[in-house]
């Protein structure tokens, strides 16, 4: 097994009125049927089978792992990894800043608990040892292709600041796709990667004509051809989160800006157009089926996440947070069951427990490791789309 390698006063709004927020197991019958949910907390990825008496169990005990990207079958799970040279430097000098950290890149067979380890530092490789030059590889969260059978991720050589995209084939190994890329503008830090049906979307920050951060988007092939660049928003309108969704049958650039609104953008031309409605989450393992997820700006600034049946119709409100954390809930295969942690506004921080909602029941998750750092949560692979009127 692999041992290695962040409310409103109410927990939840619901519809329907006669409902009571009790603790029991029997409305998680069926999540227990369901892949595991995986939890990224206090720097380890952890596994809860979906028994309301059983706490998770680890599946790493490294603590500097990043929160874990699922496959497209939901068995294994890729994520990024703090390498041993900085954990060693740490040891010897205490925390560290300034940028990226060199990291690896792992994956976890989900049942088995098994790992390998799919990209690794220089066999040279240093990080704030006196006398020996810096050397190390600093590098994005993973990105599984749609058909699971690759991940890509983005990488920068340090402290020469060299760029690269990397694609990883199970079957093949790694190569290079793009090289030297001009390097992030600000603190030392690899390009971010979204991998779509349209290609490999590369984000990219540099400065622009005012000298402030401006966005860069850009989209290439599986054999590195650059099919498009272009820039998204300016100093003042900067996006704060973005992915590949559907809209209309076509599959585009979704991106919400700071300042709430959702533009979408052909991934091929750059076109832009304000969204029809509020884009959702659902299970790609039962996309007719799955609740959705949509985050809707309330009165106070923040986002209140809905859960819409296939129908449109609103079954539960999750009160809202000041920020838009999308990794904070999951939704399970098939669709039915939300796992969530709550923002406790009078404390102006998440919570430190994980609830899960399935038809109108919510069970907290048996806490018996500790959770103050939970990072994310993942059940279920996800996509996002855009239902006209909803939300």
């Amino acid at each position: 097994m692999l041992l290695r390698g962040v409310s409103l006063r109410r927990m939840l709004l619901l519809l329907v009125s006669s409902l009571m927020l009790t603790i029991i197991g029997a409305g998680l019958a069926g999540a227990q049927t369901e892949a595991p949910l995986i939890i990224s907390l206090n720097g380890d990825l952890w596994s809860w089978n979906g028994d309301p008496t059983q706490p998770p169990a680890a599946l790493t005990t490294w603590g500097f792992n990043d929160p874990g990207q699922l496959s497209p079958d939901g068995g294994r799970v890729a994520y990024n990894s703090v390498a041993q040279v900085v954990v060693d430097a740490m040891a010897r000098v205490g925390g560290i800043g300034g940028g990226a950290l060199p990291s690896n890149i792992w994956v976890i067979n989900v049942a088995s608990g098994d790992g390998v380890r799919v990209a690794d530092q220089p066999a040279d490789a240093s990080f704030f040892t006196e006398g020996v030059p810096d050397k190390g590889i600093i590098r994005s969260d993973p990105a599984w292709s749609p058909d699971g059978g690759r991940l890509v991720w983005g990488e920068e050589t340090y402290p020469e600041r060299i760029n690269a995209i990397v694609v990883y084939d199970f079957a093949a190994g790694a190569r290079v796709i793009a090289s030297n890329l001009p390097p992030s503008a600000g603190v030392p830090a690899p390009k971010e990667v979204r991998w779509g049906q349209s290609g490999i979307l590369v984000r990219d920050m540099q400065a622009g004509s005012d000298g402030s951060l401006v966005t860069i988007f850009s989209l290439f092939s599986l054999d590195g051809a650059l099919f498009n660049t272009f820039q998204v928003g300016d100093g003042l309108r900067t996006p704060v989160f973005y992915d590949f969704m559907q809209a209309g049958g076509r599959e585009v650039i979704g991106v919400l800006f700071n300042d709430g609104v959702w533009t979408l953008y052909d991934p091929y031309s750059g076109a832009a157009e304000v969204a029809a409605g509020i884009p959702e989450l659902y299970s790609l393992r039962n996309p007719g089926g799955s609740l959705a997820l949509s985050p809707v700006i309330n009165d106070i600034g923040g986002f209140t996440w809905r859960a819409f049946d296939p129908s449109g119709a609103i079954v539960a409100e999750f009160v809202s947070a000041p920020y838009f954390i999308p990794q904070r809930y999951a939704l399970s295969p098939s669709g039915q069951a939300v796992a969530y942690s709550d923002y406790l506004e009078d404390q102006r921080i998440f919570s430190d427990s994980i609830n899960v909602w399935q038809a109108g029941t919510i069970t907290v998750i048996p806490d018996a490791v500790g959770f103050p750092l939970i990072g994310g949560l993942a059940w279920s692979p996800t996509g996002w789309r855009v239902r006209p009127g909803v939300g």
